[in-house]
């Protein structure tokens, strides 16, 4: 007797991988001349995670510095 399996794959896309599958495409639209956009916009997709990743550190370095404010004795 054969047994029916189901496997089940899960894919996920990061904001890295978001940022620099969007860096490419800009990169490529504005070297060909498709799109007439400034640099900047075309590198931006690659600072979001930074500014993200940088966003997160700050508030969780507030919330410690917090902590330690109000529980010392």
């Amino acid at each position: 007797m054969e047994q029916d399996r189901n496997i089940t794959t899960t894919t996920t896309i990061s904001l890295e991988s978001i940022g620099l599958i969007t860096f490419i495409v800009f990169l490529i639209l504005k070297l060909t001349g498709t799109l007439n956009i400034n640099w900047f916009w075309v590198w931006f997709p690659l600072w979001i995670p930074i500014a993200v990743s940088t966003a997160i550190y700050i508030i969780f370095i507030i919330i410690a510095l917090l902590v330690a404010l109000f529980t010392k004795e």
